[in-house]
């Protein structure tokens, strides 16, 4: 792969002071940490140099090893022209451009790495995060970069590269999955969260392999939530277009897990586990926070008079507890728990669990003035109201069952 050398080169930052010599560098004064920093923008093939000034306005080249390490040259696409840095950046490959732009933690670095050597700009377009994690030990271990040493560590094959990086071996997989992992401001947090995930066990990075694409927050969030790693929701959010949305998404969906998961319902893993949109983890959560509520609040058990009315076939069965109608209550997602207090000899009101033709829970009462039962409520799950045959099922053992008890009083 041939690259056309830089002229002219510039620096991003408008406001900064910039001074153009005769052999085409640039001269670029930054403050950092109380320090005048002076680039000195060569072309391509010369590379960058860093130094400091001090207030002698002397100028002392810096090593290698402490260039800035969060000095932009590129940005993400959002560069205009016109601006001093615009010619550098179009004499740049367009190629190595775009993928430079990812990266936000040591730039300058990678943009030298590239200039000294072919053989890196290869690897970054092949496999931008490996040689982002190799200049960042490099520099780490305040190892040098020189051409002969880029290109002595990556004529390896990558993955005795990423074996260098992390210090054990990797495999063909790990590589695979690498490629699959997708950044979003190319910070230092997120190059060290890179390192975690392959210093993590091996059974997390095995099961990363039901992924298309990861995002690098998501990282993070499985690292420290590993059983996580299966659950549907995040292998969809990974597949999102957009960052932002990735972002947002990944935080909801946690705040909605741990949510769900503090209300100690033992056997909702499973359940978790298979929602794979936000909306189906909200629905989820909204049914166990009302079941949470109603399990919480619910009156203490207690016997209820015996019921007046029975059905003989067995599709209208009669509730005698309070700790009947609070189980009631959690399984049909309603609040009729707390009508328990209504029943006592003198009410009159009684609750029913419908089996047929729907399942539902129902209250009737009997009515002095009609002198027979009545009706008073029926609930579908999820207080649903109950189709038309339902209630008409239930109103025709009403009818016998008033008959029945008008002739045996």
């Amino acid at each position: 792969m041939k690259y056309c050398p830089l002229i002219n080169a510039s620096f991003f930052i408008s406001q900064h002071e910039s001074k153009y010599f005769d052999d085409g560098s640039l001269l670029i004064r930054h403050q950092h940490n109380q320090h005048e920093v002076v680039l000195k923008l060569l072309g391509w093939k010369q590379g960058c140099h860093l130094f400091l000034r001090e207030e002698n306005n002397n100028h002392v080249k810096v090593g290698e090893e402490v260039l800035l390490p969060s000095l932009n040259i590129i940005t993400k696409p959002h560069d205009k022209p016109g601006l001093p840095v615009y010619d550098f950046i179009l004499a740049i490959p367009e190629s190595i451009r775009k993928v430079l732009g990812e990266f936000f933690y040591r730039q300058l670095n990678l943009l030298q790495v590239c200039a000294l050597s072919t053989m890196a700009c290869d690897l970054l377009i092949s496999n931008p995060l490996l040689l982002w994690m190799w200049v960042a030990t490099q520099l780490k271990t305040k190892q040098s970069i020189t051409k002969i040493v880029i290109e002595q560590s990556l004529k390896h094959k990558q993955t005795r590269i990423l074996s260098y990086i992390i210090g054990q071996q990797m495999k063909t997989s790990d590589m695979k999955l690498l490629k699959k992992i997708r950044v979003y401001q190319g910070s230092e947090d997120e190059l060290n969260s890179l390192i975690q995930l392959f210093k993590s066990p091996l059974e997390i990075r095995y099961q990363l392999k039901h992924y298309q694409l990861i995002p690098i927050k998501l990282i993070d969030l499985l690292l420290k939530n590993s059983d996580w790693v299966t659950y549907k929701i995040f292998i969809q959010i990974s597949l999102s277009v957009s960052n932002l949305m990735i972002s947002i998404n990944i935080d909801k969906a946690e705040r909605l897990i741990n949510h769900v998961m503090g209300m100690n319902d033992h056997n909702i893993k499973p359940r978790l586990k298979q929602c794979q949109t936000i909306d189906e983890l909200e629905k989820l959560h909204d049914r166990q926070l009302r079941m949470y509520l109603i399990k919480k609040n619910a009156p203490p058990d207690r016997e209820f008079p015996p019921p007046k009315i029975i059905d003989e076939q067995g599709f209208i069965i009669a509730i005698h507890t309070q700790e009947q109608l609070n189980k009631e209550s959690l399984i049909m997602q309603h609040c009729v728990s707390s009508l328990g207090e209504q029943v006592n000899h003198s009410s009159n009101v009684y609750f029913y669990k419908v089996i047929y033709p729907q399942r539902a829970t129902i209250e009737i009462s009997y009515n002095y003035a009609k002198a027979n039962f009545v009706l008073v409520e029926s609930r579908l799950k999820n207080n649903k109201t109950p189709d038309s045959k339902t209630i008409e099922y239930i109103q025709n053992w009403l009818n016998t069952e008033n008959r029945n008890y008008r002739h045996s009083s």
